[in-house]
């Protein structure tokens, strides 16, 4: 039976060829959008889910409140609380500091007269891989931090300083104005591990041994690492510090142990707890890092949203309703052609259930055949979306389990919700009247298809409209003022490395240029949402 309704299903698809390639087209188009948009869904919720025991990972952070009650999330905290967590605390099976120090770093390969300048580098201690996903590729895993001064380098990383030379054995001078005190260091690359992939909020190129800072601090290192208090001759170590706690464990006893050694901490700078300042630990679990509303835990400024996954499902959704809408209707609209066929197979005893499934069938091969299609579509457009969606998806990533199953489920959707109309209405023509020419066509039927129409161009224009504004929307911050000011705005990343008490004889300098009309100093540039902790004074 199921040869018969193949070989029928063949016949009809090469009798009618233009009318099955657009119908295989439009769904093609559909598949692929949907595809894409589930990629990116599926990619944005598994946000670091390769992490080791993720599940029982948290992420600590410290809040400074100052007498004004203005409080300052800080996601990196003193290195001696993840010591004394380690110590004390039986409940945390793993802990480890990471130290992120903005501003580029200038890596060296002397060898080949070689600098590049970077920020996508870490300073880790070498228990890291218990904590985060690493994958080591080239190196011994268990050696690479055996030498302080040692770092290991991602593929992406070892290509751009090394080019196609092994980078394994290779001396890199490090010279940074503050992590190396503006002083080059060298270091040994011990391995090569594989990049990180897109949805990790841990994605460094570079990863240095943190104890080479003791080649820079010197006796200090462990009051850097350790110490419990501020000491203006003396740099106190904050850093990204990750904890892995045994399954099932509260969080509000080891945050209020924390706690004690925050009033330790604040009560060490008087004039800050003499005005009022305080602080206090939190906790935020490895996955609700990237969807955090509050703070930002990812040094690129990249924040998930939830509630944009959701609106992309929905339009993702839509399109695969517009399509299926489409094919329903260019189905029933060629009735007349099956007609005759559906007659001839009911006067001979076939049964409706029977004929049904022959559409159904057809309905599924026809998505088949759009599927391969729509692959084909994601494959050839897979790099510009990665480009826009800033991911860093590969063929490999369609071969996600995951993947699979929500083009499967697609596919299973589209096949029934796309056939299920022709179907139930070719299967119900009655042989005598199909045989005298006369299709009844009901009132119900007729209703169906007008009020299907109406859904598709309803939801076609909703998606138009939906999209014009968001076009109008970017061409109005193409257009504002402060915009169009911007190739005249000349940012100078200044930090700490200049004399503020010197910015006026700088600004002074600088006026006399007559092309050059306005100076000014801020904490932060205005299109980020982070400016500076609450302790930061600004001459202006």
């Amino acid at each position: 039976m199921l040869k018969n309704y193949l070989l029928i299903a063949l016949r009809n698809f090469k009798r009618q060829k233009l009318f099955t390639g657009l119908n295989i087209f439009g769904l093609a188009l559909g598949l692929a959008s949907a595809i894409f948009i589930f990629l990116y869904v599926s990619d944005e919720l598994r946000y670091d889910v390769m992490q080791p025991n993720f599940k029982n990972s948290y992420r600590v952070g410290i809040t400074f409140t100052n007498g004004e009650g203005q409080s300052f999330d800080n996601t990196d905290i003193p290195g001696f609380f993840v010591k004394y967590l380690k110590d004390n605390r039986t409940d945390v099976i793993h802990a480890s500091r990471i130290a992120y120090i903005g501003y580029p770093t200038s890596l060296n390969y002397k060898e080949k007269d070689k600098i590049i300048l970077t920020e996508e580098i870490k300073w880790a201690e070498p228990n890291f891989p218990e904590v985060l996903y690493f994958n080591l590729l080239r190196g011994n895993k268990d050696k690479m931090f055996e030498n302080p001064n040692s770092m290991v380098i991602s593929e992406t990383g070892a290509k751009r300083l090394f080019g196609k030379e092994d980078p394994i054995g290779k001396v890199i001078s490090v010279k940074h104005r503050w992590a190396t005190n503006d002083k080059e260091i060298d270091v040994m690359v011990t391995g090569v591990y594989k990049d990180y992939p897109s949805n990790s909020h841990f994605k460094p190129l570079y990863i240095l041994n943190v104890n080479a800072f003791r080649t820079i601090y010197g006796q200090d290192f462990n009051f850097f690492m350790e110490g419990t208090r501020f000491d203006p001759q003396k740099q106190l170590g904050f850093f990204e510090s990750y904890v892995t706690l045994k399954p099932g464990t509260d969080t509000k006893p080891i945050k209020a142990s924390l706690d004690k050694l925050a009033y330790q901490l604040v009560h060490s700078d008087s004039a800050f707890a003499a005005s009022g300042g305080k602080a206090s630990a939190f906790f935020t679990k490895m996955s609700d890092l990237h969807f955090d509303k509050k703070n930002l835990w990812e040094d690129t400024n990249i924040r998930g949203d939830k509630t944009y996954l959701t609106i992309f499902s929905i339009i993702a959704v839509m399109i695969m309703f517009i399509a299926c809408i489409n094919y329903m209707n260019l189905a029933t609209a060629r009735s007349i052609k099956r007609a005759k066929e559906v007659g001839l197979r009911k006067s001979f005893g076939g049964q409706r259930s029977g004929i049904a499934q022959q559409f159904f069938l057809e309905s599924f091969m026809t998505i088949i055949a759009s599927l391969v299609l729509a692959v084909l579509l994601v494959i050839l457009f897979l790099h510009p979306f990665n480009q826009l969606a800033h991911k860093t998806f590969a063929i490999g990533s369609l071969a996600n389990a995951v993947i699979i199953a929500i083009v499967l489920g697609i596919v299973l959707f589209m096949g029934l919700l796309s056939g299920i109309y022709p179907a139930i209405y070719l299967s119900a023509f009655q042989p005598i009247e199909v045989l005298k020419g006369q299709i009844v066509k009901g009132k119900g039927a007729e209703f169906l298809r007008k009020s299907l129409v109406t859904v598709q161009y309803t939801v076609a224009l909703i998606l138009i409209i939906c999209t014009f504004i968001v076009i109008k929307q970017m061409e109005q911050l193409k257009t504002t003022k402060l915009n169009q000011q911007g190739s005249q705005i000349l940012s100078i990343r200044f930090g700490g490395i200049a004399q503020q008490d010197r910015f006026a004889e700088f600004k002074r300098s600088v006026l006399e240029d007559p092309d050059i009309q306005f100076v000014t100093m801020a904490n932060h540039l205005p299109r980020l949402n982070y400016f500076g902790w609450i302790g930061t004074e600004v001459i202006r």
